[in-house]
């Protein structure tokens, strides 16, 4: 079983006032390095630097199979809200692409996420970020959730200084909201059953990761 991954946050070039971006990409190479040394998974981000993204991961030999052929095992690129195209560049060298409600945001987002292959896909909230609301296009599909799994996955919040063990707290994205996700995804690929969508989110998530015993 393997529980060790990992995290790699370069390059965001919308955060250069923490990092430049000479630093955000040598530094991005050394974890790249990280995880062909240990053969570890990598759970990848990028924003506003996609072309700088793939093009250090092809010269690390990462350019199929995850990096598999060089030490490398793999990996998710998380928070994904680029476009279909960029998706198909980053499953075509092997990685897995998770979305979370920033992911849904516009009508293109959902036409990127629609795009991501069932074998490819993962969900994710990026807690306490990145929550379903209702400015975003997702919520038009989020109005055919049925009442039992809403109260599932959306429960009633209390206010900060109001908090109540077990209850979500207002303004905060909670874990439970995967669920809004997914039935996102599933009315995207209309007459894909719900729980086939969520199983083989989950079945990547376990062979990306490791998880073994869950299975």
């Amino acid at each position: 079983m393997n529980r060790r991954v990992i995290r790699c946050l370069h390059p965001d070039y919308d955060r250069t006032h923490f990092a430049p971006k000479d630093v955000q990409r040598r530094h991005f190479r050394s974890q790249l390095a990280l995880a062909k040394k240990y053969h570890l998974p990598l759970f990848l981000h990028s924003r506003a630097a996609h072309q700088d993204f793939v093009q250090i991961l092809r010269e690390e030999g990462f350019d199929k199979d995850g990096g598999k052929t060089v030490g490398g095992n793999g990996g998710v690129v998380h928070s994904f809200t680029g476009t279909a195209e960029q998706a198909a560049e980053l499953m075509d060298l092997g990685f897995h692409v998770s979305v979370n409600g920033c992911s849904l945001k516009t009508a293109d987002n959902l036409a990127a996420a629609k795009s991501i292959r069932p074998d490819k896909i993962m969900f994710e909230t990026d807690a306490p970020w990145c929550s379903l609301t209702s400015t975003h296009a997702s919520k038009a599909h989020l109005t055919s959730l049925p009442p039992a799994l809403n109260a599932l996955y959306f429960p009633p919040a209390t206010k900060p200084e109001s908090f109540v063990y077990g209850r979500p707290v207002k303004g905060r994205n909670e874990p439970t909201a995967i669920g809004g996700v997914a039935w996102v995804i599933h009315k995207l690929n209309e007459g894909v059953p719900f729980e086939k969508v969520t199983e083989k989110a989950w079945k990547n998530t376990v062979e990306v990761f490791g998880l073994t015993e869950l299975q």
